[in-house]
C-alpha cells in the first residue's frame, strides 16, 4: 500500500506539470495605441510563458495576447514589454536613463536609441602545447558583454574599472550596476521587484501524527518470536524551515525539519517450547524508540490562487534515535534484548500537500511518506521501518535577505 502510495505523488506531480495550471493575479496591459486597460493577468510557474504571450481575463472572458498585439503588461512587482526581442515580451528590471531587461537566459541593455544584447557565450581557444605539433582547446566564457556595459556606464559611474571587474552576468550584479548609473546621472531609478529579496528563510512550528510500520523478514532461529509486522500510531511535533530564493522563483523552496517522535511497538504470542512437549510459552516483544527525525526536502508549489496551492515533496530523511529499548520478554519474565538496534537510519521521502497563505502568516499541510533503512545492526533477520505522517505547520518568524 506505502510503495502503491509513493507511485500516486508521483504521477500527480507528473500530472501536475505536464498540466501547468494558470491562475490570475490583478495586473494591466497597454495596447498598441497607449491605452491601458486593468484586469487580471494569468501567472506561470514557469518563467518561460511570460515571455511568449500575456493571458488576459476581463469580465470573466480570457484573451491571449501575441508580443505583437501589445506593447506590455504586468502585475504585481513585474512588468514586460514587446519591440525588444523579436516575437517575445522581455521582463523589465530596470528602466531609467539606462534599462536593463531579462529574456530567458540573456539580457538587453538599452540607453537612448541605443540597444544592446548581454550574452555570456561559450567559446573554444586554441593553446599551443609546450614541445608539440598541436593546440590545446580550452572553452571559456566570452567577457565581451562586459565591455559592453563598460562602454555604456563610462560618462557618469564611479569606481567605474572595480566596479566593471566585480561584474557577474546575472540578475543582481547587473541591475545593481544598472540602478547605480541611473542615480548617478539623474537621481533616481525604477527597479522591478524591489521588495522581493534575493534570499529568505521562514521558521515555523509543526504537529501532527506518525503511522509508522516496522516489518519483519528473516528465516532464522528468532523467526518464533517476532510477529510479521508491528504498527505504532504516535504524535509528533517540532521546528521547521523553508529556504527560498523568491527573486528567482515563486515556486521553489528548500525545506528542513527536526521533529521528536516516540513509536512503541508491541508483539505478543504464544509458541510451543522446544521439546515438544504440548507445553506453551508466551513470547513478547517490545520495542520502544525516542528518535530525532530530520527531513530535508525540496519544495515545488503549484498555485491553485494567489493564496492557495498544492505542494509537492521530494527529499531525504535521518533519523536520529535518542534512545533505543528493545525487550524480549517469556512468560512475563526479562529474557534480554530483542535485537541490537540502530543508533541512526536514513531513507527516502516523498510527500505532497498544501500551502495557504492567512495574512502574512504562511500555514503548509503536509502528508509524507518514509523508507527508512533496516533498524536493527546486520543479524539472520531484517527489522524494515517506514511511516506515513500527516502534520501542520505554521511559520511565524520570517526573514529576508539582500533587498
Amino acid at each position: 500500500m506505502l510503495k502503491r502510495f509513493s507511485f500516486i505523488l508521483l504521477l500527480l506531480f507528473f500530472i501536475q506539470v505536464t498540466n501547468a495550471q494558470t491562475h490570475y493575479r490583478q495586473g494591466y496591459i497597454v495596447q498598441n495605441d497607449g491605452d491601458t486597460l486593468t484586469g487580471e493577468i494569468g501567472y506561470f510557474s514557469i518563467n518561460k510563458h511570460y515571455y511568449r504571450s500575456c493571458k488576459f481575463k476581463s469580465d470573466g472572458e480570457v484573451t491571449e495576447y501575441l508580443p505583437n498585439e501589445i506593447l506590455s503588461y504586468g502585475y504585481d512587482d513585474r512588468s514586460f514589454i514587446s519591440g525588444i526581442a523579436e516575437n517575445n515580451f522581455v521582463e523589465v528590471l530596470v528602466s531609467g536613463d539606462l534599462s536593463l531587461y531579462e529574456f530567458q537566459d540573456y539580457f538587453f541593455i538599452e540607453k537612448g536609441d541605443e540597444l544592446r544584447k548581454l550574452e555570456s557565450q561559450e567559446r573554444d581557444i586554441a593553446e599551443p602545447y609546450e614541445n608539440v605539433y598541436a593546440d590545446k582547446v580550452s572553452r571559456v566564457n566570452s567577457q565581451k558583454w562586459r565591455g559592453t556595459v563598460a562602454y555604456l556606464v563610462n560618462d557618469c559611474l564611479k569606481d567605474r574599472d572595480q566596479t566593471i571587474a566585480r561584474l557577474k552576468h546575472n540578475e543582481k550584479s547587473l541591475t545593481e550596476v544598472v540602478r547605480k548609473y541611473n542615480e548617478c546621472v539623474s537621481g533616481s531609478s525604477k527597479v522591478s521587484k524591489l521588495d522581493r529579496p534575493w534570499a529568505q528563510i521562514n521558521i515555523g512550528a509543526g504537529f501532527g501524527f506518525a503511522a509508522s510500520q516496522i516489518k519483519f523478514d528473516g528465516d532464522g532461529s528468532n523467526d518464533e518470536f517476532f510477529a510479521g509486522k508491528y504498527e505504532s500510531d504516535d504524535p509528533a511535533f517540532g521546528l521547521a524551515l523553508a529556504f527560498s530564493l523568491p527573486r528567482l522563483s515563486d515556486n521553489l523552496f528548500l525545506i528542513s525539519d527536526i521533529y521528536l517522535q516516540s513509536p512503541n511497538f508491541y508483539s505478543g504470542k504464544e509458541i510451543e517450547t522446544v521439546n515438544f512437549s504440548g507445553e506453551t510459552s508466551f513470547e513478547e516483544v517490545i520495542i520502544d524508540l525516542n528518535s530525532l527525525s530530520i527531513p530535508l526536502h525540496l519544495k515545488y508549489l503549484a498555485p491553485l490562487s494567489r493564496n492557495i496551492g498544492v505542494h509537492f515533496l521530494l527529499g531525504l530523511n535521518y533519523d536520529f534515535h535518542l534512545s533505543t529499548n528493545t525487550q524480549r520478554r517469556t512468560n512475563g519474565m526479562d529474557a534480554g534484548s530483542a535485537f541490537a538496534a540502530k543508533n541512526s537510519q536514513f531513507g527516502f521521502s516523498p510527500g505532497v500537500g498544501f500551502t495557504a497563505n492567512i495574512g502574512k502568516i504562511q500555514t503548509a499541510l503536509n502528508i509524507k511518506h518514509f523508507s527508512m533503512s533496516e533498524l536493527n545492526i546486520a543479524e539472520d533477520f531484517e527489522l524494515k521501518s517506514n511511516r506515513l505522517t500527516v502534520d501542520l505547520v505554521i511559520y511565524f518568524y520570517s526573514k529576508k535577505f539582500f533587498k
